[in-house]
């Protein structure tokens, strides 16, 4: 391959490159196999940050909420699901123990 090389708009010179098909095919073979085990890497990785997160954000909170509804329903009117977030399962908690409360305190 003959790249010419340029002066404002005179061709002043020439790079030559040989390199055989072979060496542009293992080349370029090594750079898809680079990518393709960084994109699988990357992948994993992001999935074990969600996995970790999901379980932390959500797993978390819903198991403590089944597990005091649990202790509820065996008659343990004291349980309390403890949960200190201001999303839609921390509401869910406090609406939980202000039922409970208000049946602890029923005559």
């Amino acid at each position: 391959m003959i790249v010419p090389l340029h002066s404002g708009r005179r061709v002043i010179g020439g790079i030559r490159v040989a390199s055989g098909m072979d060496e542009a095919q293992v080349f370029l073979s090594k750079k898809r196999n680079r990518i393709f085990v960084l994109t699988f890497s990357s992948i994993l990785v992001i999935l074990a940050i969600l996995t970790f997160s999901f379980s932390k954000l959500v797993g978390k909170p819903i198991h403590h909420i089944v597990e005091a509804m649990s202790r509820a329903e065996k008659g343990d009117l004291e349980a309390e699901a403890r949960i200190q977030s201001r999303d839609e399962l921390g509401e869910l908690a406090g609406d939980f123990n202000r039922m409970l409360r208000t049946i602890r305190e029923a005559p």
